[in-house]
């Protein structure tokens, strides 16, 4: 299916332009390869029966990719067959894949290799964990306290960086006073400032390939934002939402999502799903199964406080469950009918009173 009029020209206002291409692929000794025919094609290569898409349009593209961090293969072949290539093979420039093929380090792939998938779809969940709790001092802190060593006073991460693995060590400003209770506050200011130094690092190291770019589009030169493949797309969502975008939790799946606006409560809907989010649906499903389940065990006698603790609710939530369910039986019920005398004495009656006097 094509893009539709208003996914260009969003595409356009966002300044990413280029579509993402998307075919068939399989996955052959680990390596997620594009196919036509059942013949393997390079990378690089567009096979004719392929579609298309806006990476810049897709708001969900971090969280989805986020997901196969513990995914299976299979879970990431689906991924790659909706999205298209995450390009491995187009994560270096021209130069450094001279300097690794002197140093014979360097071997295309002609695919996705599913390690390397994994390993960036573990740093964008850490990014998006470590950018919704960059607010919250009691997650901060539990996170940062995992990757500071408080000899030396340095953070330890590990994080993929485009082609490759790599460790930075950012250094902590701050030292823990003898009496954490009483300088809580600065050592909230001190996780968020280390937080904001290891954001700065993992997003822009593997942003090096985005450039800024004049192109012609529609006879009018517009400056645009180039990118060599889909995980820099993902990166750079990241880094319009450390800029200033809504980050949100879905209620469903409890996973971070970049949320268009501020009105959002679940993840947004995958490329090519029909009607609105499946968190939504799901969410929907399981509230009705549980709102029956409680009227059932209210109706046999059981107290409120019991069903509460059976369904893991609280017990102001189950009473507004049975009172949501007694309220629509009551609006459910056939309404009177007046008779025809009946409704000319309201008529007149309503006449009357709208007389001045």
């Amino acid at each position: 299916m094509p893009p539709s009029n208003a996914e260009v020209i969003e595409a356009l206002e966002r300044l990413m332009p280029h579509p993402q291409w998307v075919s068939e692929y399989r996955i052959i000794h680990d390596v997620v390869r594009q196919v036509a025919g059942g013949v393997a094609l390079p990378q690089t290569q567009i096979p004719k029966a392929s579609s298309r898409y806006f990476p810049s349009t897709r708001t969900e593209l971090p969280t989805e990719f986020s997901k196969l961090a513990n995914a299976s293969d299979q879970e990431i072949l689906a991924f790659v067959t909706t999205y298209g290539f995450i390009g491995h093979d187009l994560a270096f420039s021209h130069e450094e894949q001279a300097d690794l093929r002197e140093a014979r380090v360097y071997e295309p792939a002609d695919g996705d290799p599913l390690p390397w998938i994994r390993q960036h779809a573990s740093t964008v969940a850490f990014v998006m964990e470590l950018l919704d709790a960059i607010d919250d001092r009691v997650r901060l802190s539990s996170i940062m306290d995992r990757l500071l060593n408080k000899d030396t006073l340095e953070l330890t991460c590990r994080y993929a960086v485009r082609g490759r693995r790599q460790k930075t060590t950012a250094h902590y400003h701050g030292v823990y006073p003898c009496d954490y209770r009483r300088s809580e506050r600065k050592i909230f200011s001190h996780h968020q400032h280390a937080a904001r130094v290891l954001l700065a690092h993992i997003i822009s190291d593997n942003l090096e390939g985005v450039s800024r770019r004049l192109e012609l589009w529609d006879s009018q030169l517009t400056p645009v934002f180039r990118t060599r493949n889909l995980l820099e797309y993902i990166y750079l969502m990241l880094a319009d939402a450390v800029a200033g975008g809504v980050l949100k939790r879905c209620n469903f799946c409890q996973r971070v999502f970049i949320a268009p606006h501020l009105k959002m409560k679940f993840c947004p809907p995958r490329l090519g799903a029909q009607g609105v989010s499946s968190c939504m649906n799901r969410y929907k499903q399981r509230r009705f199964q549980r709102k029956r389940r409680a009227r059932d065990l209210r109706a046999g006698g059981t107290p409120i406080k019991q069903i509460a603790d059976q369904l893991k609710e609280t017990a102001a939530q189950v009473r507004q469950w049975l009172s949501t369910s007694r309220t629509r039986r009551v609006l459910q019920q056939p309404k009177k009918r007046h008779s025809q005398r009946g409704r000319r004495d309201i008529f007149q009656r309503a006449r009357a009173s709208s007389r001045p006097r």
